[in-house]
């Protein structure tokens, strides 16, 4: 969406071409602050994206009035909202639904041009694998007496009327973290446990060639830290600790064959950097983020890849982690969206 046919932005006089327009969702944001800041004096406005609403509609709003306010008609965040979000939930704070999508889809439709990758692009194909990793006895125990506590929690809180949307993100997260075989405490810190998903991870390490190169990404940084661990000096690391020079040396170390393994977080790897010399991607882990999850296989499938690309994901059955992985492959990725349906949906309807 928001694609140019004429190429790029150094050929526009008075021009300013925007790549990723999609982080500047809210005009109150400071990614939107600096951009409009950067783009006052310019005649001409384009952005680029490949995902111009990555959590639901309402993202398209920053984009769209980074363009032009009239556009839309609005330059307020607030009026656009009250527009096109279906307010409910605790104290009807929170985005159940939306209306009037077919106007929104016109006034988008009428500044932009979309051209997807495989209609522009030469690419090899990409292969989806899943794996399953059951849970560990450990696991199975923990996650039990989480989600029971969860639910009475739950419970209390809808009788109450205080059960809010943070409330089941944070429980969700919990679970998925066990998933990956950490149980975090009060306070914060993380405990290791007897994972399924290390055990099929260290089964597919002998799947792997010598010199075959591997991209890993992974939700939670406990897991990153544990990958790292386990394989040594053939991996590096690429997350929200990481310097900007040891990001570079990261890259560099990868792409020159000093590490096979690229272990990152896609909240920090999944946009702007280019990692075609690996065809093999494996998703230890998700979150409910669509646009991370969509960006970061595109590290490897993109312009210089000349290989079929692989992605594996590990996913637990019968738990939160499957019902994450099922949210993304339906791109239902924004959080108000998945978790509008119910708790109990997420709870206590699991097989």
């Amino acid at each position: 969406m928001f694609n140019l046919e004429t190429g790029t932005g150094n050929y526009f006089a008075n021009g300013l071409l925007v790549h990723n327009c999609h982080r500047a969702k809210r005009t109150t944001t400071q990614t939107s602050r600096a951009l409009r800041a950067v783009s006052d004096g310019a005649k001409y406005r384009y952005g680029l994206t490949g995902t111009p609403a990555p959590n639901g509609p309402l993202d398209i709003f920053g984009s769209l009035t980074f363009l032009d306010p009239n556009i839309i008609g609005t330059s307020y965040w607030t009026t656009f909202k009250a527009r096109h979000a279906i307010m409910g939930g605790f104290e009807n704070h929170e985005i159940i639904g939306y209306r009037d999508l077919a106007t929104l889809n016109a006034q988008v439709a009428s500044c932009s041009s979309r051209v997807k990758k495989e209609d522009a692009l030469d690419l090899p194909p990409k292969t989806f694998v899943t794996r399953p990793c059951p849970l560990s006895t450990e696991q199975r125990r923990i996650y039990r007496q989480l989600k029971e506590e969860a639910i009475a929690i739950f419970r209390r809180q809808e009788k109450e009327g205080t059960l809010t949307v943070r409330n089941i993100l944070t429980e969700t997260l919990r679970l998925l973290q066990v998933c990956g075989g950490f149980l975090p405490d009060d306070e914060g810190r993380m405990h290791s446990l007897d994972c399924g998903k290390a055990d099929v991870f260290e089964e597919m390490l002998d799947d792997f060639a010598p010199d075959q190169k591997v991209i890993v990404w992974c939700a939670f940084l406990a897991e990153v830290d544990a990958i790292c661990a386990r394989l040594g000096g053939r991996a590096v690391r690429y997350d929200g600790r990481s310097s900007t020079i040891e990001r570079e040396d990261a890259i560099e170390q990868f792409r020159n064959g000093d590490a096979q393994f690229f272990v990152a977080t896609p909240a920090a790897g999944g946009e702007g950097i280019t990692l075609t010399e690996s065809s093999t991607v494996v998703y230890y882990s998700r979150d409910w983020n669509l646009k991370n999850y969509l960006q970061s296989q595109d590290r490897a499938h993109r312009i210089g890849q000349h290989h079929p690309v692989t992605i594996s994901n590990l996913v637990v059955p019968g738990t939160i982690d499957a019902r994450c992985m099922q949210a993304l492959e339906r791109k239902e990725g924004e959080q108000e969206a998945i978790l509008g349906k119910g708790w109990r949906e997420l709870f206590e309807e699991e097989t």
